[in-house]
């Protein structure tokens, strides 16, 4: 069983490098969500959490884009973000996860 550490901005705040950096010994990867904040903070926040961690398994939240460019392992995807095949097809070396929150949402 791999252990999944959610870094939530709204939870953790300013504290989310201090956090990451505490748990990520103690789990396989670190997915790091932040949906209050723009485009531009979650690439620089997203940033910050590469170059402190750079040997820990990442994932972002929703973006692919920024995931690939930034050196992430994978992207969790919802039902806002680029479909499923897009990313695998677009960006190979991602691993993908979806976040469903209904039964529709899984086919």
């Amino acid at each position: 069983m791999e252990i999944l550490l959610i870094l939530d901005h709204a939870t953790f705040q300013e504290d989310y490098l201090a956090v990451a950096e505490a748990c990520a010994p103690y789990c396989d990867m670190i997915r790091y969500r932040a949906k209050e904040l723009t485009a531009a903070q979650i690439y620089e926040n997203a940033s910050r959490l590469r170059d402190k961690l750079p040997h820990t398994t990442l994932v972002l939240s929703e973006y692919a884009d920024m995931a690939h460019a930034l050196g992430y392992d994978g992207v969790n995807l919802g039902a806002r973000s680029m479909p499923v095949d897009v990313v695998k097809s677009t960006f190979p070396t991602l691993q993908v996860s979806y976040s469903a929150h209904t039964a529709e949402e899984c086919s």
